[in-house]
């Protein structure tokens, strides 16, 4: 799937006669308001979630603004992203492996330029919900350790294919913890406006990125 998402990432930003120059970059003020959505995305769960998972979020409140406080650049490149990469979108059929549904992000402003880095932060983070969706199906199995060797591969085969590519320069690693725990806030807010069975998932997700028991 890393291998899958970075020879995506280089295609899109090849430049085509729909996209003539896909390449671009953000500055700080773009990148500010990536970390002011995070934000909302934190404070709009934490107004909506009740119960346990109510309160645990909020008792995490302040290493979550931490993690948040790391999305900062001066500068750093933008590509027409996916917006929307996880597990479910990767389809096998005859010749092999294809990547669905580029309609973007679900809760997002429908802009089709980012950091491929969010896109990484979102296949990674659910990969994590693989193994907490098998965990809550059979409560006596951990999947800790899978779940950290699956994201440990995921992302060094998508640095690998980058290099192979020499396209190295589209990831800013700087961005993908921040947009780990972003994506998180994302899945909370998606739970509570369309999924609420799913709220259990970043429950457990976000400890374990954060590095705080769950």
């Amino acid at each position: 799937l890393g291998g899958i998402a970075a020879r995506l990432h280089a295609a899109l930003a090849t430049p085509t006669e729909a996209f003539p120059a896909p390449r671009g970059s953000a500055g700080s003020s773009t990148v500010d308001a990536w970390r002011d959505d995070a934000r909302k995305n934190l404070e709009a769960a934490v107004a909506a979630l009740d119960g346990d998972e109510g309160d645990g979020l909020r008792s995490r409140f302040g290493p979550i603004e931490d993690a948040l406080d790391e999305l900062v650049a001066d500068r750093t490149p933008t590509i027409p992203i996916h917006g929307d990469l996880h597990v479910g979108q990767f389809l096998r059929w005859e010749d092999g492996i294809a990547v669905s549904d580029l309609d973007g992000d679900p809760l997002g402003h429908g802009t089709i330029g980012g950091a491929a880095a969010k896109d990484v932060a979102s296949l990674l983070q659910s990969l994590d919900h693989v193994g907490r969706i098998v965990e809550r199906r059979r409560p006596e199995t951990s999947l800790d350790g899978w779940i950290r060797d699956a994201v440990d591969a995921c992302l060094t085969s998508y640095r690998d294919e980058l290099a192979s590519l020499r396209a190295e320069d589209l990831f800013d690693q700087r961005l993908l913890r921040p947009f780990r725990v972003a994506q998180e806030l994302h899945e909370y807010v998606y739970a509570v406006r369309y999924l609420p069975g799913w709220r259990y998932v970043p429950d457990r997700a976000l400890p374990a990125l954060i590095g705080e028991p769950r």
